[in-house]
């Protein structure tokens, strides 16, 4: 949709630049905002360092899988068996002659057992609900589960988020966006992909025509941000652009400490900009000139211009499509005025009608330039990104295009009296006019609701939402509608007029489809489960864990071997602090024993909550039970304050540091101190993560392939995962002590750029080799890297669960000290 007027180009000395506005822009790309080929399995690439299935775990997973077609194919013996019983004259007998071989094998059937056809029967319908499940998630609303998964940001979290994720991006703003392109060139990129890719991103994954009139300038002024941003890393600092103070290096980070701008909001108050001001404003001043509202308060310093200005190109998709419409109205309209004029009782015949017939042609010849001009300037500022104006290439494209142009308006005007056209006209006219009567009222109900989001269901925001989208839909029919009414009127060869251009494809994993599922026979999800579950019970029982239940979460829980002592002293509460283990995505805790058993040594209480919805083959899961932030936050919370705790040491692997980054905002009193093993939530903005785990296809010769296959985890990674919400900044760590475990050949974290993010920010970084307990102590927050390692490596060694319970006992150890200096 329309964002207000064009932000005009600048030049390399900071002066904007006057629009490009004379002759007829060259005919360009037609509308098309949605990809025409859906996302395909056989698309993806194999992730990487993939073996293959021809190993010996791939030729296992081949013969498992074959169990439900051969259950199928004993279904279809046993079928001919009883035919050939109780027919033999028309089916046994025909079978006999001239297939004898497939005669033979029923015959052996006759003294096939009851339990093997129970058995054959009941993994054909196993098979039918997990294909009918699959199908019923790929058909459900993706923006209804996203908007379920989180509350929507308020316009000041937004904001705060997007500036420390900018902070964070100084050095590398061109990769992360090519990233999420999959490797686009950077000038391939228009403005409308990346308006649509920060609308989904930053937004709850809402497209453009889902956002208020205040989302809208946010967003703007987030993509001015990083244009600006993106010119400074390409460019460089402008000569005399310094206005507070000289930067000695070209880091944008350092740029950003000496002349950052900020912008102050109070939460639940409305940001304003204005993208007119900002496209208009010539000087290199910061975002104080798009903020306009009484209802914001900026504390604004001014920041460096850059030596030359990058814009992403304009596109087609920029401006709404409305060239074929508007011919159709202006005829509407100009009929209009003549019946009137019949009409009218002072009419005359003769010299009126010569006057008015002169006036109004050239009203309505102005009107219908400026309506063309109008849909050919969408195509403008892109055109001459790439063809320097007044250059030879441009002319001979100009005139080429002008003559299509003037081709276009000759045809249409050589039909003026051709009454089969108001019909059309009045159908397309009514039709527009009933749809955007329609889409204010939507857009206002919308502005109502989201300003109350939290206490709106989010089935009912999103069906207002799709209706919106429905409506824009209609619109660019009834577009197509004109155009396809205009060449049948008039002959015109479709293939001259503007062809249709799609929008770059990028990394929407809450759109596109769940491309790496599978299904596994009844028969391995009962094995696995019996270990996983029933197994994993009586283990459990014999370390002298009890399992509870709090909300829709189980957990165990160990009151400590020491906790008798601990108890005695009423003042030393938190001494007593348990340790909460959150576990990651897989088969459960049962792959954790060896780490539990060196927590268990430590002598404090240990709660280790189950999280169902990313543990593999539990096919009863709902979509409906992955638990929201404040949910998790609350159930946590909930499950220290049942046993008596009121603090907790928190540690949690891969998708746990998920519930670790929840209880960090918001529940930091809850948290005593902090441990991450492979985390997820450190750099979550960059592409990595997506693409590895939605947009790669699984190693087949990995024992993990059946977990990544799993239709909930997936479910839970594409439609039910606020990445805004478990990212975690550095800044959002409580001042508590802090450990951070890195695999640095992790196929899903980013451990590569969370080890230099860690490092910019101070923190000390040791190989795990040669990390000794007095690395614990150093911080508030320090890191270990696992080298050589991949996600989850660390598990398979019992010296590393040792050195982790290490970890633990030194953060452990400084909360008690901290807690007797603070008596």
């Amino acid at each position: 949709m329309q964002h207000g007027s064009q932000t005009p180009r600048r030049g390399g000395d900071g002066r904007s630049s006057v629009k490009f506005s004379s002759p007829p822009s060259p005919m360009k790309f037609y509308f098309s905002r949605k990809p025409s080929m859906a996302l395909r399995k056989k698309d993806l690439p194999l992730e990487k360092e993939a073996v293959g299935v021809y190993t010996p775990i791939g030729i296992i997973f081949v013969c498992i899988k074959m169990t439900v077609p051969l259950a199928y194919l004993y279904i279809l013996l046993v079928l001919l068996r009883e035919l050939c019983q109780s027919f033999p004259a028309t089916v046994h007998i025909p079978i006999e002659k001239y297939v004898p071989l497939l005669a033979s094998i029923i015959l052996r059937m006759e003294k096939s057992s009851i339990f093997m056809e129970v058995w054959a029967v009941i993994e054909a319908l196993f098979y039918i609900f997990l294909k009918l499940n699959i199908h019923w998630m790929q058909a459900s609303d993706p923006l209804e589960a996203s908007l379920s998964s989180a509350p929507m940001m308020e316009l000041g979290e937004r904001q705060s988020l997007w500036d420390k994720m900018m902070e964070s991006l100084s050095d590398e703003p061109v990769s992360f966006i090519t990233g999420w392109f999959f490797d686009q060139e950077l000038h391939d990129i228009s403005k409308y992909d990346i308006l649509d890719f920060v609308a989904w991103s930053m937004f709850e994954a809402r497209n453009q025509e889902h956002l208020t009139h205040d989302e809208l300038r946010q967003l703007d002024t987030f993509v001015e941000d990083y244009e600006w941003r993106l010119s400074i890393y390409l460019h460089g600092l402008s000569d005399e652009s310094l206005i507070n103070k000289p930067t000695e290096s070209g880091s944008l980070n350092k740029l950003n400490q000496e002349s950052h701008y900020t912008v102050l909001t109070k939460v639940g108050e409305n940001f304003v900009s204005s993208k007119n001001h900002m496209a208009t404003h010539t000087s290199c001043s910061s975002l104080e000139s798009l903020v306009s509202s009484t209802s914001i308060h900026p504390i604004v310093e001014e920041r460096p211009c850059p030596h030359k200005w990058f814009r992403f190109r304009e596109s087609s998709h920029d401006n709404p499509p409305t060239f074929f419409t508007n011919l159709y109205e202006n005829y509407k309209r100009r009929y209009e005025q003549y019946r009137q004029m019949l009409e009218n009782p002072n009419f005359h015949p003769v010299q009126d009608f010569r006057n008015f017939m002169a006036e109004k042609k050239q009203q309505i010849y102005e009107a219908e330039e400026n309506a063309m001009a109008t849909a050919s300037h969408m195509y403008e500022n892109a055109y001459f990104t790439f063809v320097n104006k007044g250059s030879n290439f441009d002319k001979q494209i100009t005139a080429i295009s002008q003559s299509t142009y003037e081709q276009l308006t000759e045809v249409w005007n050589s039909m003026w009296e051709m009454k089969g056209r108001l019909g059309t006209a009045n159908f397309i006219s009514s039709r527009r006019k009933a749809l955007n009567q329609q889409m204010k009222g939507y857009r206002r109900l919308l502005t109502q609701m989201v300003s109350m989001s939290s206490a709106v269901p989010s089935k009912q925001m999103a069906d207002l939402m799709r209706k919106i989208t429905q409506c824009n839909e209609a619109l660019e029919r009834i577009e197509c509608s004109a155009r396809d009414a205009f060449i049948t009127a008039t002959g015109f060869a479709s293939k001259n007029l503007p062809q249709r251009e799609e929008p770059k494809r990028y990394a929407k994993y809450s759109s596109d489809p769940l491309l790496n599922v599978t299904t596994y026979p009844l028969m391995l999800h009962l094995l696995i489960l019996s270990i996983t579950d029933g197994g994993l019970q009586i283990l459990m029982k014999k370390r002298g864990f009890e399992r509870k239940r709090i909300g829709q979460i189980n957990y165990y829980y160990h009151p400590g071997l020491a906790s008798s002592n601990l108890a005695d002293d009423q003042d030393d509460t938190i001494d007593a602090a348990p340790i909460v283990f959150c576990h990651g995505i897989g088969i459960g805790l049962i792959i954790y024993l060896p780490l539990i058993d060196e927590l268990l040594k430590l002598g404090r209480p240990v709660f280790l909550p189950e999280i169902p919805y990313v543990s593999g083959f539990r096919p009863w899961q709902s979509q409906y039970s992955v638990l929201p932030p404040a949910a998790v936050v609350s159930t946590l919370t909930a499950m220290l304050a049942s046993n008596g705790y009121l603090h907790g040491v928190f540690t949690g692997h891969s998708y746990g540091t998920s519930w670790l980054s929840y209880m960090c905002k918001y529940a930091p009193n809850a948290i005593a101190a902090v441990l991450f093993l492979d985390p997820i939530c450190f750099c979550l903005h960059h592409a990595y993560l997506t693409k590895q785990f939605v947009y790669h296809r699984p190693d087949p010769g990995m024992i993990t392939y059946m977990i990544r296959t799993d239709a909930m985890i997936n479910w839970t990674i594409q439609r039910s995962f606020p990445w805004t919400r478990v990212s975690l900044f550095v800044e959002q760590i409580p001042d508590i002590p802090c450990s951070v475990f890195l695999s640095d050949r992790d196929a899903l974290v980013p451990a590569e750029r969370a080890e230099r993010y860690f490092r910019s920010k101070g923190a000390p970084v040791l190989d795990f080799s040669d990390v000794d307990k007095e690395h614990f102590t150093k911080g508030p927050i320090n890191v270990t890297v696992f080298r050589g390692d991949r996600h989850g490596d660390w598990v398979e060694r019992s010296c590393t669960a040792v050195r982790i319970a290490e970890a633990v006992e030194v953060i452990c150890s400084q909360v008690r000290k901290e807690s007797r200096k603070c008596r």
